[in-house]
Parts: C-alpha cells; sequence; structure tokens
C-alpha cells in the first residue's frame, strides 16, 4: 500500500534508523485540481500511517480549537465540519479531511498521534515511527515524520504535548 511517495517498506526503514524526533519534508507530491487520492475531494486532509502493528489515533485541533478525532469524528459544528474519515488499528492509514465544498477555517492546525495500545509499548528498543503526509490542493505535500519512544496517554493536541506532530497554516 502506497501513501504519497512513502510505502510500508519506507515505514520500516524509519522504525529502524537512529532519529532525532520529527522533522518536515517537503515531498515532490503536489495536490491539483483534478489530482489523484486524497485531492479529488479534500480542500485539507491528514493522514498518518505508523511502523508497527498497533492502534493509534490521529487526532487535528483546529485553529478554533476544536478537536478532530475517535471520539469526535465530526463532521458537525464541534469539528468545524473536518471528519474521521477511517479509524484504522492496524498500520493506517488514519485520515482526517474536510469535504469538497466546505471551508476548513483559516489559521494554524496541530496534529498529534496517540498511541493507544500496542502489543510491545513504544520504546528506545522499540520505537513507533509514523509519516503524517498533508495535502492542501496546488500545494506540495507537506510530510512529517519521526519515532515514538513512549506512550502518552492524552488526547490533548497542542505544540505542549508529547504526542505532538507538527503543525500546519491554512490556507
Amino acid at each position: 500500500m502506497t501513501l504519497g511517495l512513502l510505502t510500508r517498506a519506507d515505514l520500516q526503514a524509519a522504525d529502524m534508523s537512529a532519529g532525532a524526533g520529527p522533522s518536515t519534508l517537503a515531498s515532490s507530491g503536489t495536490c491539483a485540481t483534478g489530482g489523484e487520492g486524497l485531492c479529488d475531494a479534500a480542500p485539507l486532509a491528514f493522514s498518518v500511517t505508523w511502523s508497527r502493528m498497533g492502534d493509534a489515533d490521529l487526532i487535528i485541533t483546529t485553529p478554533t480549537g476544536k478537536r478532530v478525532y475517535y471520539q469526535n469524528p465530526g463532521p458537525g459544528a464541534g469539528t468545524d465540519y473536518g471528519a474521521l474519515e477511517r479509524d484504522d488499528r492496524f498500520l493506517g492509514p488514519e485520515t482526517i479531511s474536510w469535504a469538497p465544498g466546505t471551508t476548513p477555517p483559516a489559521g494554524v492546525y496541530h496534529a498529534c498521534l496517540f498511541l493507544s495500545s500496542f502489543l510491545r509499548l513504544p520504546s528506545p528498543a522499540a520505537p513507533v515511527g509514523y509519516f503524517l503526509v498533508v495535502r492542501r490542493p496546488g500545494l506540495p505535500d507537506q510530510v512529517f515524520q519521526g519515532r515514538f519512544i513512549v506512550r502518552v496517554s492524552s488526547v490533548a493536541c497542542d505544540p505542549t504535548q508529547a504526542t505532538y506532530i507538527g503543525s500546519i497554516h491554512y490556507p
């Protein structure tokens, strides 16, 4: 299965490699009107995969402070009309997006990944790697990658949280 230009093999390689926390990369994929996949339908989409079997949950905090995640899947006013499209309990992808014809609020979005349950808890010897792809029509995909070495029990999502992956500006 491919997510953007990243494959499951890329995830396994990220899990095995040494790294110092999340980083932001620009991919060569561009989401343009009439493109394929998430680009077709979503003015804004976040899609995450993780490197080993377990249940992880994508959490997006909107510029108005609303959270979209498994306990508040939307769409509706409580999620600024964002919606959890898929809640995966294996390797992902897990996707949160805004439907065609909706306009996501302008401002800063925060992305977090809650590691809900894994047979072997994340540790320095057994990290959980992730790739988060953010798609906005007409712009290059924005990719965040990193590893978690601890499990944190929080669905709060902002830059002060241990579950934090990164932030993007929309539009």
